[in-house]
């Protein structure tokens, strides 16, 4: 790694408190976050190579699926724990705005607030909304198979309970529609 690449950066800042964090003394959160700046943790999940290559295929699966889709119906995509946008600002710009609904949604109001800032100008087509993916959907105000497309990068891992999680990813889906699933499931070295 580089010493000035965002992994680096925030190895550096995490892994010099550990100890604090695992006594309580310091939430982890504030440290990936501090005083909710996303900086870091944007370059992170957006210009990494990582990154950059993951995304990248989740655009092209998305945009594929999305010429599949009947254009006379519009598109409607809800992406689970947006977060700092990474996965976001690559498949905007591929998405055409006259056929598309995407619901920009995370578990925290925070990271809502920061999309619309960041996305709310440029892109027409997309609402903000907080939601707890652990939580029944259609009481945070969700309707039931209204989603074409959900898309998931790098969320699900970290709920409780992923049976129940991925009931509530079926509840939004519509008949036929696609969950766009990004997770780590071996080990990086």
């Amino acid at each position: 790694l580089v010493s000035d690449s965002a992994e680096w950066q925030l190895l550096e800042r995490c892994g010099s408190q550990l100890a604090a964090v695992l006594r309580g003394a310091i939430d982890p959160v504030q440290l990936v976050f501090p005083e909710g700046d996303l900086t870091l943790a944007t370059r992170l999940y957006q210009d990494s190579p990582a990154a950059q290559s993951f995304n990248s295929l989740v655009q092209k699966i998305v945009t594929f699926a999305a010429a599949k889709f009947p254009a006379h119906r519009g598109l409607r995509i809800l992406e689970i724990g947006a977060g700092t946008g990474g996965t976001t600002s690559t498949l905007l710009p591929h998405l055409p705005a006259e056929q598309s609904r995407y619901c920009c949604t995370d578990i925290g109001a925070l990271f809502t607030q920061k999309a619309h800032a960041r996305f709310g100008e440029a892109y027409s087509f997309v609402t903000y909304q907080t939601l707890d993916i652990e939580q029944s959907p259609a009481e945070q105000g969700f309707e039931e198979q209204q989603q074409d497309i959900v898309i998931a990068a790098n969320v699900l891992h970290a709920t409780c309970d992923l049976a129940q999680t991925l009931t509530h990813v079926r509840q939004l889906l519509a008949p036929g529609g696609m969950l766009v699933l990004l997770e780590g499931t071996q080990r990086q070295c």
